[in-house]
């Protein structure tokens, strides 16, 4: 399948201390909006790099910060990219962005048309679907042997919880590791019978789960609900590595497509981050599917293009479906 040529503008929202300046102008009917922000890498960022595809498959591409208002431009589709703040930057600002973004596109008098179209379970509702996927397990079959055991921290939560060692405690609204600390088993119990302030909230607002020795991440990549290519990340230390692609097992297959037939996106990018332990489990980490990271800048130019090509023809299906 083609991608059709179009004037469509598209709009990356993105942050301009990261990017390339560039001026384009504005065209107000059928724009299609790209949210996304990403460290310069090799002098591109990510969403440059689907700028850079989208411009030769015949759109007209707009540069944007991504927390700018959306009121200038008629009719948006909004694509979100990588838009993920930068250590140094405001979390909480980005935070109310999101939730802001989400309000709007639920909104019917105020709807936004978002690819991929915020109807995931994933990440885009935060870390809270690793404790929905666990709560549920008896209900999920094979899928249920590859889930860590996943709690909200709250008062009482080591009741029928797994005792290990060690505790992982993370923000449910946590980017990457950040906010994240470990807790010994006699911080565990301590909690689960008074919650300090810090974690002390109306709103649940930190997961917990055991500690795991994970010797090798691998990553799936999903367009449509259709894998793109699998990559293995190599231990960032002592130095940081690119990922090489990775070749899963049929069995493996089977379970990251379980995963994407629960999370339930009609359309657009999902991607599914495993952990492999010592032992040889293969467990869920994470559902990415509010902006995954695609690690374009790091992949060969034949898997950069099939991703590239899929998503093209994906944003062509959902532009078709809607109604300007």
């Amino acid at each position: 399948m083609g991608i059709m040529k179009q004037q469509r503008e598209v709009v990356i929202l993105t942050d301009p201390n990261n990017v390339i300046e560039e001026e384009f102008s504005l065209n107000s009917l059928n724009q299609l909006v790209v949210t996304g922000s990403e460290t310069v890498v090799g002098g591109h960022t990510e969403d440059q790099i689907i700028e850079d595809f989208l411009r030769k498959k015949g759109f007209s591409v707009l540069l944007h910060n991504y927390t700018a208002d959306l009121g200038e431009v008629d009719d948006p589709i909004v694509f979100i990219g990588r838009n993920w703040p930068l250590e140094s930057q405001d979390h909480s600002r980005y935070q109310e962005w999101k939730q802001n973004l989400i309000e709007k596109h639920q909104n019917s008098a105020l709807r936004l048309p978002i690819y991929s179209n915020l109807a995931g379970q994933g990440d885009v509702l935060g870390k809270e679907h690793l404790v929905r996927l666990y709560e549920n397990r008896a209900q999920l079959g094979i899928l249920r042997e590859h889930l860590i055991p996943t709690t909200f921290l709250e008062k009482g939560m080591a009741q029928d919880f797994p005792y290990c060692d060690r505790y992982m405690i993370k923000p449910v609204d946590g980017l990457s590791s950040l906010g994240s600390s470990v807790a010994t088993q006699a911080n565990f119990l301590a909690l689960s019978e008074n919650p300090s302030e810090e974690y002390s909230s109306s709103e649940s607002k930190f997961i917990v789960q055991p500690l795991l020795t994970i010797k090798k991440e691998i990553s799936f990549y999903f367009v449509d609900g259709e894998l793109q290519y699998c990559l293995d990340f190599p231990p960032k230390i002592p130095e940081w590595q690119p990922p090489i692609e990775y070749k899963p097992s049929s069995a493996e297959l089977q379970v990251a497509q379980g995963f994407i037939e629960w999370n339930g996106m009609a359309s657009g990018i999902t991607r599914l981050d495993f952990g492999k332990t010592n032992e040889g489990k293969f467990l869920l980490l994470e559902i990415e599917d509010f902006n995954p990271y695609l690690s374009l800048p790091d992949i060969s130019e034949t898997l950069q293009k099939k991703m590239l090509e899929a998503i093209g023809e994906s944003l062509e299906r959902f532009i078709g479906e809607q109604s300007f």
